[in-house]
Order: structure tokens, then sequence, then C-alpha cells
């Protein structure tokens, strides 16, 4: 059963998973590219946190690969083109992070700010990456007092839950993680790649 924020993302995903790629592909490429790029460089076992339908998995090719998401239908739709080193499950994040497995690649992509709870998503990594991983965010970030209102009153009125109010929190990121690149891309969208220390 599924918290109430986490189902009401659930359910918005299952009702546009059909459009979502189509439409809003062209807004989320240059992130993802970053990504790949970094990744098919380092190598290594990928968890793609909040995967969607696997785009990032059809980018990374041989890369033994894992993507979760709570949408089953985006789910459905992804293992529909994946390759044989390619899994993906319809579950909880957190739930997937207290699993024993460990992986040298963490991804976060356009994830953070249709979390419920980011910053627990954020330590829960924390704790469970070993030093020298990689954790790889794209996200937007804002720290303006107008954004933080307007996310309030949509949340209060039971908007899906995207946090048109989201700072990047520089210090705690800087005390577990080594920044190893950080850019923006097209549409301001910010690349982090941040190794655990």
């Amino acid at each position: 059963m599924y918290s109430a924020k986490i189902e009401r993302v659930r359910k918005f995903y299952n009702r546009t998973y059909r459009i979502y790629d189509l439409l809003l592909t062209p807004f989320f490429h240059s992130g993802r590219k970053e990504v790949s790029d970094a990744i098919l460089k380092n190598g290594g076992r990928t968890l793609d946190l909040g995967c969607h339908s696997g785009q990032l998995a059809r980018m990374l090719k041989d890369i033994p690969y894992r993507g979760v998401d709570i949408s089953e239908l985006a789910i459905q739709k992804a293992e529909r083109n994946a390759l044989p080193n390619q899994k993906f499950v319809t579950e909880e994040l957190s739930k997937v992070l207290n699993e024993s497995d460990t992986y040298q690649n963490y991804c976060l992509l356009y994830t953070l700010s249709v979390t419920p709870d980011s910053n627990a998503l954020l330590q829960t990594l924390a704790d469970k990456m070993k030093t020298g991983q990689r954790l790889y965010i794209v996200n937007h970030f804002s720290s303006s007092i107008w954004r933080k209102k307007l996310a309030n009153a949509l949340d209060h009125l039971g908007f899906l839950g995207f946090h048109f109010y989201f700072p990047l929190n520089r210090a705690f990121l800087s005390k577990h993680y080594n920044f190893v690149a950080e850019k923006k891309t097209a549409f301001l969208w910010t690349f982090l790649e941040l190794e655990r220390k």
C-alpha cells in the first residue's frame, strides 16, 4: 500500500505513460545524454531510480542495468524493449534501496521533484552507497520564495506533487560526495555527477 502522495504520482504516470515519452523526450534528452555518456565511459552496474519507460536503459545498451518505477504501465512498456542485461521492477524507491544489492551507478533523473520526501531519499542513498560509487542527478533546482509558496498551495489542493521549490542542498551533498561534474544542460536542467566519499 502506497502513501497518498506516492499513489497520486503513480496514478498520474499511469494515465500519461503513452504520451509521456513522445511529448517530453526533447526536454529530457540532454540530461539523459550526459548521464549515459558518463556511465558508458566508467562502466558498472546501474540502478535507475524513477526509470519510467526505460529510455536511459536504451542508451546504455550493454551496461548491466536495473530500472525501478512506481508506474506499472510504464514498466510494462520498458520491459517490451528490454535487452537481456536489463531488468525492470515496479516498486517504491525506498524499498529497493533497502535491498542488499549494490551498484556502481545510482541514477535520479527528473525524479527528486516528484518524490514526496526527497531529503529522506538522498539520505537513504548516502547511507547505502560505498566509497567510489557514483550518483547521477538531473533536476531543476530553485530557492525562489514565490515558487515555495506556489508549491505549498498546489500541494494543499492535491496537485501531483511536483516541487517547483527545490533548492540544491549543496552542504548535504558535499558532506557525503565529491563533485565530479556539474553543468547546465538544455532547458536549464542541472546535471550532477557525484562520487561517494
